[in-house]
């Protein structure tokens, strides 16, 4: 039922490509190639080649009675060489809220694939990922208490399947809020949550709950957006409990005309099914979730970032850290920080490029001890005919050392049709 609502989504994506042209939709089709094609270690290397097709999807309408935000990056992988199995890679998400009465009562919904490793000490491989998807919705209830003042009820139910493990989990709860709106650009207020996580199997985890008390702050303006949650969270399963503070919080600085800076940073017990529309999973770079994540755990996350934008150039270069830490015994622990940086030029009207690298430092500790640093290098290069139709060529160097440590170099030709407006894609090549 949830991947019939994930191909139903995909596919109401592609629809919606008729009824706005600020729509970016792209489907690829080619060849690829690689000397280590499932990364394993020296001297264990098998090289092949591949042809695949791939979907990119990217959208949004942030107003109006009916918003929703689309972003699709799947690439479906048959290998011709060696016994793989053909493979799906990418991420999927499609969110949105309706307004059944304006200002007073909305619905939102929606689904996300996305994939984990199953192997922590390996790395990410044809042969090491497991699909993860999620549906959430509920509804939100807005009634005023003043000229300035107004109180916000929301509901909210998210189930998670995996496709391999019993991690399969759905989440039921509720937030509600008090927020004083000074100026049309400043809302702050105080907030409580509570929500309660089950499993379907006792194999998978421990069922828990989290209670969250809160201050929600909101600011923007020309220049700055800030975004904030900071208070106090409480977490439960059985005998186990723990507390300490709370955080989500974004700001965003535009310090020219050109060049933007932005952090964001978290500190909470998460929910394995998004709460409240919030995204599944860490876009840019390659960072994944895993089975530590499928559990209960606390998580920290810090980002910093710049972003270039000018007529012809564009940049990002971004430094993340996490770190989880499960509350449960024998679940683990993960330090994970990350650089990476992507340059892109447009030569002519027709003819665009990008150069790209990350570098990832990692440790794991728990029933199994690794620790691994991956460097990912490469670049690609975009030639239109017409306006629809296009070719493109890409090629990627990687390595990672100590645990499951190997080497990489791949790359691949592929011929493109749609309309290429919308966002550059957040998903590796391969």
């Amino acid at each position: 039922m949830i991947r019939r609502f994930v191909c139903g989504a995909v596919l109401a994506a592609t629809a919606a490509s008729g009824w706005t042209a600020e729509i970016g939709h792209e489907v690829r089709g080619g060849v690829t190639y690689s000397d280590n094609v499932l990364r394993s270690q020296k001297g264990s290397e098998i090289d092949s080649g591949t042809v695949f097709v791939g979907l990119r999807v990217f959208n949004a309408r942030p107003e109006g009675r009916l918003r929703y935000d689309v972003s699709v990056d799947l690439g479906y992988y048959e290998y011709l060489e060696v016994d793989v199995d053909q493979n799906l890679q990418g991420r999927a998400t499609l969110e949105g809220t309706y307004d059944i009465v304006p200002e007073t009562f909305s619905w939102n919904a929606g689904v996300a694939y996305d994939q984990i490793r199953q192997d922590l000490l390996r790395p990410v491989a044809p042969d090491n990922v497991e699909g993860v998807t999620r549906f959430w919705t509920g509804p939100s209830v807005r009634a005023g208490l003043g000229s300035q003042t107004y109180a916000v009820l929301s509901g909210n139910f998210a189930y998670v399947d995996y496709a391999d493990r019993d991690y399969d989990n759905e989440v039921v709860g509720g937030r509600f809020e008090i927020l004083h709106q000074s100026s049309p650009r400043i809302s702050v207020g105080p907030g409580i949550s509570y929500d309660h996580q089950s499993y379907s199997s006792s194999a998978g985890s421990s069922d828990f709950d989290r209670q969250e008390a809160f201050l929600h702050a909101d600011y923007r303006g020309e220049r700055s957006k800030l975004q904030l949650q900071f208070g106090y969270a409480q977490f439960e399963s059985g005998d186990t409990k723990d507390d300490g503070p709370m955080l989500r919080g974004s700001f965003s600085r535009q310090l020219s005309p050109s060049l933007e800076a932005f952090i964001t940073a978290s500190r909470e017990y998460p929910l394995t099914g998004p709460g409240y529309g919030v995204s599944p999973y860490s876009a840019g770079g390659p960072y994944d979730n895993s089975t530590l994540t499928a559990a209960p755990h606390v998580s920290m996350n810090l980002d910093l970032g710049l972003r270039f934008d000018r007529a012809r150039t564009g940049g990002e270069l971004v430094w993340a850290k996490r770190k989880e830490d499960a509350q449960l015994a024998g679940a683990g622990l993960r330090h994970y920080d990350e650089w990476r940086g992507r340059l892109t030029r447009r030569m002519t009207p027709r003819t665009n490029g990008a150069l790209y690298a990350v570098w990832t430092d990692e440790e794991i500790s728990g029933s199994a001890i690794s620790s691994a640093d991956e460097r990912l290098v490469g670049a690609d290069l975009n030639f239109a005919f017409g306006r629809a139709l296009g070719v493109g060529l890409w090629l990627e160097s990687r390595d990672r050392n100590h645990s499951g440590a190997y080497s990489e170099f791949s790359g691949g030709l592929f011929l493109t049709w749609g309309n290429r407006r919308g966002a550059t894609s957040g998903t590796p090549n391969q």
